[in-house]
């Protein structure tokens, strides 16, 4: 067991001060078995959540993190990769503050986030179905939503903890903005029909498309009118590529801007830069999408400051 281990499972903050951080371990993220420190009798025990990956990071919010609570990085410092503020309806988590602390976590304490977990409590703050995807409320709290990277494992009351799947590992980070990037996101039919995140929102950015191709695969594509890349604009849900079904045939690639099948924005609008803090979507137009399997999507984008 590594000194991070043996020193910090989940249940342990200590205060930013505190000779026993270990400089050089915050902002380490670990894949590890979700562990909790017994201190009266002074062993670790392993939780029957099983596998999780943690990072130690510090509050910069000024304020206490209840435990189960959505943070997001401190945008205003220059350590994004170790800070961590509240999360705010309209930002994007990067993980849920540790569940086993037994009292909040005071500003500038370093403590666990959760950062993809099968299954971990969070803190709930409405009634929410099982299978519901979740996103930041007030106060850092898990309300129902489209975000897609934490899902509700059972049907909860308000105000609650609850168990949830997350994985905020995906998440583009931010000290990539103004260099261009390209991403491959397979996404099922089913995720299709229902309305999928394919670049996760980040906080105090933008996204900006270059360039976009989708594949259909496993099948001959029927059902649809078309398959819909979405974008948020002015405040307001936009069609950054319009694809129709003749275009969409089984491996046929079928790039942004080709004549018919794959429309844009008007005036080069679907290349212009998102709102910031929005994700990229995607989502079927008329039926429900059949015969394929999945919707590969080939994205080409870079990240704007605010």
């Amino acid at each position: 067991m590594s000194s991070f281990h043996g020193r910090y499972a989940l249940g342990q903050k200590v205060a930013a001060a505190d000779s026993a951080q270990e400089p050089g371990l915050l902002g380490d993220e670990r894949d590890d078995v979700a562990m909790r420190y017994d201190s009266a009798n002074d062993i670790f025990y392993v939780l029957n959540s099983g596998r999780v990956k943690t990072k130690w990071v510090k509050n910069t919010s000024g304020g206490a993190l209840k435990p189960g609570s959505l943070v997001t990085p401190d945008t205003s410092g220059t350590r994004m990769d170790t800070d961590v503020v509240q999360c705010t309806t309209g930002t994007a988590p990067c993980g849920i503050v540790d569940p086993f602390l037994t009292s909040d976590v005071a500003d500038d304490e370093l403590f666990l986030i959760i950062t993809k977990a099968s299954r971990i409590e969070g803190l709930g703050g409405a009634t929410v179905s099982k299978g519901a995807n979740l996103v930041c409320g007030t106060s850092g709290k898990l309300v129902a939503g489209t975000a897609g990277n934490i899902v509700a494992l059972e049907a909860v009351a308000n105000n609650v903890l609850s168990d949830v799947s997350c994985d905020f590992s995906t998440a583009r980070p931010a000290a990539a903005a103004g260099v261009v990037q390209t991403a491959r996101v397979e996404t099922t039919t089913a995720n299709v029909n229902a309305g999928a995140t394919l670049l996760p929102a980040v906080p105090g950015y933008k996204y900006r498309l270059h360039d976009l191709s989708l594949i259909a695969v496993g099948g001959t594509t029927a059902g649809i009118t078309g398959i819909l890349v979405r974008g948020t604009q002015s405040s307001s849900p936009v069609s950054l590529m319009d694809a129709k079904i003749a275009g969409l045939g089984r491996s046929v690639v079928l790039r942004i801007g080709t004549a018919t099948n794959g429309l844009v924005l008007a005036d080069g609008a679907s290349f212009a830069a998102c709102d910031a803090n929005t994700a990229i979507t995607i989502i079927k137009d008329g039926g429900d999408l059949t015969g394929a399997t999945a919707v590969h999507a080939l994205i080409t984008y870079e990240l704007v400051a605010a």
